[in-house]
């Protein structure tokens, strides 16, 4: 037997793991991510309605939560499945 032959299982043991590994982060992801939009939109809309906010404090409110939310996506999405 050859080398290959020998550590053949192991590979496929080894890539089924990763396979269930990336699931695991993708799904843990997914849900910070959607926690996090959860929180950001309730604390938006409650200062919204609250505060009577103007316009531009609005535009600028949905602007910083969206930036957050890239951020959110890219540390726990992006850069785990990286």
């Amino acid at each position: 037997m050859t080398l290959h032959e020998l550590t053949a299982p192991i590979r496929r043991g080894l890539a089924e793991l990763r396979g269930r590994v990336r699931s695991l982060i993708l799904i843990h992801g997914t849900a910070r991510v959607l926690l996090f939009l959860a929180a950001a939109l309730l604390a938006y809309f409650l200062a919204d309605y609250f505060l009577r906010l103007p316009r531009g404090v609005r535009v600028i409110s949905l602007l910083v939560l969206l930036g957050g939310l890239g951020f959110v996506v890219y540390q726990h999405l992006v850069r785990p499945l990286a």
